[in-house]
């Protein structure tokens, strides 16, 4: 087992993020398909999805920097 060190916490919750980004865009893209772009529901996953997608970049922002500095 490896040890969990700052960086593969970081990989693991990138992982993490893009699989919750990934289930999101497709549950947007069915309510899209089922209720048009401007229901409430379509708004509120859009939103959601949006909060994930803002973490995502930080942390990958995050990791670029710290392999920069050799972290």
């Amino acid at each position: 087992m490896l040890p969990c060190t700052r960086r593969t916490a970081a990989s693991s919750t990138i992982a993490v993020l893009a699989g919750i980004i990934d289930e999101l865009t497709g549950k947007l893209h069915e309510r899209v398909k089922e209720n048009g772009l401007s229901h409430p529901s379509v708004l509120a996953v859009s939103q959601e999805l949006d909060t994930y997608i803002v973490q995502y970049q930080i942390l990958l922002g995050e990791k670029k920097r710290a392999a920069r500095s050799g972290r």
